[in-house]
């Protein structure tokens, strides 16, 4: 065999083969390189997003349930169509929350909604489901679906204590709070 002829053809595919290696490689790394960037700003979107959430809850020794529209997210929404099925109405005939359509809940806003106890032996009795529409400031547009049942007694109740020891109410006070907040 003659190598005299072969080095010459390996000089010359030498180059192109590194290129082609080298073309290859930046064309893979170009893509992944775009395909993370394109995953952290949907993180980044996601984590900045607006969170609403509609949810009721009882106070302990009282016999009104509140009903709360609360934004848990980072930035501002803007409430959009709020409908409950079956229809909940508030005490003059309206609709719950839908005089709030277009107006704006701040990062942890909430506005609350508590029906007199004439309304809670009905409530009681039926499950809703809740459907929140909203928008964040370059308007996209999330959708919420809650499921609301005011006869499931699921909130952590407190009892008051009137006794002689307060070093001991304030202790079971702390526990208390400790639980609910856990």
């Amino acid at each position: 065999m003659n190598y005299d002829n072969i080095i010459p053809i390996i000089q010359i595919l030498t180059p192109i083969i590194a290129i082609t290696i080298s073309t290859i490689s930046l064309v893979v790394s170009s893509r992944i390189g775009a395909r993370a960037a394109r995953l952290t700003r949907e993180i980044a979107e996601e984590r900045e997003r607006p969170y609403v959430a509609i949810y009721y809850h009882t106070l302990p020794n009282y016999d009104y349930k509140t009903l709360i529209i609360k934004n848990f997210g980072r930035t501002g929404a803007h409430l959009g169509e709020i409908t409950f099925e079956p229809n909940l109405l508030d005490y003059q005939g309206d609709p719950i929350f839908a005089k709030l359509q277009g107006n704006f809940l701040a990062p942890s806003q909430s506005i609350s909604y508590s029906f007199k106890s004439s309304f809670i032996q009905e409530l009681e009795q039926k499950e809703y489901k809740v459907k929140a529409i909203y928008y964040n400031s370059k308007n996209k547009i999330f959708t919420e679906t809650f499921k609301i049942n005011f006869g499931s007694d699921v909130e952590l109740r407190s009892t008051y204590r009137t006794s002689d020891n307060p070093e001991a109410d304030i202790s079971q006070t702390l526990q208390d709070i400790y639980h609910k907040i856990i």
